[in-house]
């Protein structure tokens, strides 16, 4: 499992470079996560499962890219949520932006599978307040793992 926060520059960048920037990041994390998943394969001569999840700062743009021929990796990802029962309607919501930016992705196989997944609430004042202390909302899910195989 690995888990990640890819910065947003917002100040006063070009949107075109920020998104240069994110896919810089996210070469970089998938590159180190393959090598990871490649010493694991060689030392317990299988192949695991990857579960990666974080703050991608990032619009629905992550899902196209995550699957593009661009990342230099075999690891085939696949959102929970966007699998499962569709991405949260946003998990940050301040002034003038409400959007999802947290996303948690797994490599579907047979040996696991997501069975419970954190509710996300469909409406919320501005992120942070009295009942969520952050700017943005948690996600997650319980996963099972079938021992069978």
């Amino acid at each position: 499992m690995a888990s990640s926060s890819l910065m947003w520059e917002k100040r006063s960048k070009a949107i075109l470079d920020n998104i240069k920037n994110f896919e810089a990041d996210f070469i970089c994390l998938m590159t180190e996560l393959a090598s990871f998943k490649e010493i694991i394969s060689a030392l317990t001569n299988c192949s695991p499962s990857v579960i990666l999840a974080g703050d991608f700062n990032s619009k629905p743009y992550v899902h196209k890219y995550l699957n593009s021929d661009n990342i230099p990796s075999d690891i085939d990802l696949r959102s929970v949520y966007e699998f499962t029962k569709g991405e949260p309607r946003f998990t940050n919501n301040v002034p003038g932006f409400a959007e999802t930016l947290e996303y948690m992705f797994y490599t579907h196989s047979e040996i696991i599978s997501p069975v419970k997944l954190l509710d996300s609430p469909d409406e919320v004042d501005f992120l942070p307040n009295e009942i969520h202390p952050s700017d943005h909302l948690p996600i997650g899910v319980e996963f099972e793992i079938n021992r069978n195989i």
